[in-house]
Parts: structure tokens; C-alpha cells; sequence
């Protein structure tokens, strides 16, 4: 017995020796942790940490509070103006030229810092990441290329993370003061109705505060750097693994004469989920309608003219050469890109909106120019921003005219 716990008690230090080492040397040098671990750790250790990395944090964004918005949805989080934030970029699109920070302007959106003084301001952006700066510069942005072709004042208010109810938001608080001729609100394809029905989910908790449930503390796990280090390491792995034995959303196109795979870390696994979901009708289009007819009446308020852009997903613009590594779920995703476009031509004059569909213009544009989406992120490259700026120009132009 004796021998046991002397065993046992040499085991125990020599953990603890360990620990110890792993806890100073990653508080020595934080940028050990990687990014993929550091998202799991508890809140007020990651701010603390991601502050020494130069990341961004939820202290350096501009939260909207739930109670502050007007339509009472989850808190919303936007940028400061005048201000550098940096968002790692996966190696993959680095090679396919994402740059991993981006300024912010007066305003504290993504534009050139010299935009937000502009006047007349002839169009307004609104949307999410795909059409916003997620691994292009400002300049990049398919807003400002806009601006740059049709030789007017162009303003990009997009907003990471979310979908058209935040779109509307901040085009409440923030683009009065711009006096904008033409809205556009850029439809992304591939997740917004996701983003739809978060924000429902969020109102429907709400509606019902039973099923509130408080967070439990994170305990040690917010004091320790190497106790954060092994629990958010071991469920990064976890998931790794869920990953690997789960649904396969990798896929290859043709650009340039070349196959490219694209989607490279089976991510947005979500979007997967929803087409299927929405091929066995559990959820349809029909999410659009409350959040585009709102983005009619506040045109109707102001005195702009609304125009829905509907930016197509990387698997529908390389739609004539993609190879999903899973060939079973290729019905589902063609079919969630066609739902989502027939519905919104269909119901857009109705809902009074003008609506512009960008798909198969940038399918011409695809077929001889170098990658339009960032093969991890799927987000548009500068030459996607540029495909996209140049499928909507002439429509854009038409409006202009009056």
C-alpha cells in the first residue's frame, strides 16, 4: 500500500511539474495556443489572451444591445471607426491572397477612409460577409468597384456574422446620414436563410423566458492557461474527429482549365444541413419575406430606391464543373441555390423591392478568370468582388439614370 502512494504522489507531482511548465510557458507565449483552441477557452481568458495577440475582441467591438434594437433581436456586434482589426486567415486562402486585417472608417464599416465623406452618396451596400471584407481590402471590396465603374460615390455598410434583420438594423441607425439614391441589400445564397432563422430561434427564446438557462461558471477553467489549454484542446479534437466520421462537404471545380478544390476544411456544415432541410421542406424561402418587406418600407420612408442582389454560393456560380467528394448531397445544393432564386424572383415586386440576380453573369465571368472564392472560407476573392461589381454595374446604371 505504502508503495502505491508513493507512486501515486510521485505520478501527481510529476503532473503538476508538467502543468506548471505548460502554464508558464504559454502565458510566456501565448501565441502557442492557436486560434482553433483559443475560441473554446472561457470568455474572460480569451479576451485577455486574444488582447496580448492583437486580436480582435467583443471589448473592441460596438455592441447594439438586445433591448437598444428596434426590432428587439440578439445583440449585435459592429466595429468601431478609425480602427485595425485582425482576422487570421486559413493558409489556403493566403495563398489565394486574403490579407488577414482590415481598416475601419468614420463610420466604422470597411470602405476607404476618404468614402464616408462623400456627397451625394448614390449607393449604399448592406449585407454580410461574403460581400464585405472577409480577406480583401477595403478597396477590394465589390462596393467600391462598383463606385469605380459606374463613377459615383459607393458606401460598403455590410456587417459580418449575421443576416438581413441586422442588415436592416444597422441601415436604421446608421444610413440616414448618407441621403443614399439606391439600396442595395446583397442576399448571400449560401447562409442568410441560416441567419434568418437564428434570429427567429432568438426571438422565440425570448417570447418564452422559461427556457432561459443560466450559463454555468467556467470555474478553474477561466484562471489557468494550461487547464483552459487541455479542455478546449481535447474538444478541439473531438470535433476534429466528429468531422472526419460526419457529413463530407469538400468539393472541386474547373477555374482556368485547372480542378481546385475548394472548401478545403468540409466547413459550414450548417449550410449542408439546411439544404437538406429544405429538400424535405421543413424550411422554405418563404423566411425572406418579413425581412425584405421591411427593407421596402423603410425605402418607402426614406426615399431610396431597394434593390436585392442575390450573390450566389462558390458551388452555384462553378455549378457546370463542381464535383462534391459526396456525389449524394449534389441535388440538395443545387436545389437549395434554385428554391432561393425562384422565390426571390417571384415575390420581390410584390414585396417592392427590385431584385437583381447575379448568378449568371458571374457563371460567364467564372469561365476565364482566376478563382472568384477563397477555397477555406468560400468568401469572394478580389476577383470575385470584381466579377460581382461588374455583374451588377448595369443594372445598377439603369437605376441611376432618373
Amino acid at each position: 500500500m505504502r508503495e502505491i502512494v508513493v507512486r501515486t504522489v510521485m505520478v501527481l507531482v510529476t503532473i503538476l511539474v508538467m502543468m506548471l511548465a505548460v502554464e508558464g510557458a504559454l502565458r510566456l507565449m501565448p501565441s502557442l495556443i492557436g486560434v482553433a483552441v483559443l475560441e473554446r477557452f472561457a470568455p474572460s481568458l480569451r479576451g485577455e489572451i486574444a488582447s496580448r495577440l492583437g486580436l480582435a475582441t467583443r471589448a473592441d467591438r460596438l455592441v447594439i444591445a438586445t433591448q437598444e434594437r428596434s426590432d428587439k433581436g440578439p445583440n449585435l456586434n459592429l466595429h468601431f471607426p478609425n480602427r485595425r482589426y485582425v482576422r487570421p486567415v486559413d493558409e489556403a486562402d493566403r495563398a489565394a491572397g486574403a490579407v488577414d486585417n482590415f481598416d475601419t472608417d468614420s463610420l466604422g464599416f470597411c470602405n476607404p477612409p476618404e468614402i464616408a465623406e462623400r456627397r451625394p452618396m448614390h449607393v449604399l451596400t448592406i449585407g454580410g460577409s461574403i460581400p464585405n471584407c472577409a480577406g480583401t481590402a477595403a478597396s477590394d471590396n465589390y462596393t467600391a468597384r462598383l463606385g469605380q465603374i459606374l463613377q459615383i460615390n459607393s458606401y460598403n455598410m455590410a456587417v459580418p456574422g449575421v443576416g438581413p434583420y441586422e442588415y436592416l438594423e444597422t441601415l436604421r441607425r446608421f444610413g440616414e446620414r448618407l441621403s443614399p439614391q439606391i439600396v442595395i441589400m446583397a442576399i448571400a445564397e449560401a447562409n442568410d436563410l441560416r441567419d434568418i432563422e437564428r434570429f427567429l430561434k432568438f426571438k422565440a427564446d425570448q417570447s418564452n423566458s422559461a427556457k432561459k438557462k443560466k450559463k454555468p461558471s467556467d470555474g478553474i477553467f477561466a484562471a489557468s492557461y494550461a487547464l483552459a489549454f487541455l479542455k478546449s484542446g481535447i474538444e478541439v479534437a473531438v470535433k476534429s474527429v466528429r468531422e472526419s466520421l460526419g457529413p463530407n462537404f469538400r468539393y472541386t471545380a474547373m477555374v482556368q482549365n485547372k480542378r481546385v478544390a475548394l472548401n478545403v476544411n468540409s466547413g459550414d456544415l450548417d449550410e449542408l444541413k439546411l439544404a437538406l432541410r429544405l429538400g424535405e421542406g421543413k424550411v422554405s424561402p418563404q423566411l425572406y419575406e418579413e425581412s425584405i418587406g421591411q427593407f421596402a418600407a423603410i425605402a418607402r420612408e426614406r426615399g431610396f430606391v431597394p434593390l436585392v442582389l442575390l450573390v450566389p454560393a462558390v458551388y452555384t456560380v462553378y455549378a457546370d464543373s463542381i464535383q462534391f467528394e459526396d456525389a449524394k448531397i449534389a441535388p440538395a445544393m443545387h436545389n437549395y441555390s434554385d428554391a432561393q432564386r425562384k422565390w426571390l424572383a417571384d415575390n420581390s415586386a410584390r414585396l417592392g423591392v427590385r431584385f437583381f440576380d447575379a448568378t449568371e453573369k458571374m457563371r460567364e465571368l467564372a469561365k476565364d478568370r482566376p478563382l472568384l472564392f477563397f477555397p477555406s472560407n468560400v468568401h469572394l476573392t478580389q476577383e470575385g468582388h470584381k466579377a460581382l461589381a461588374e455583374a451588377v454595374a448595369p443594372a445598377v446604371g439603369e437605376l441611376l439614370k432618373p
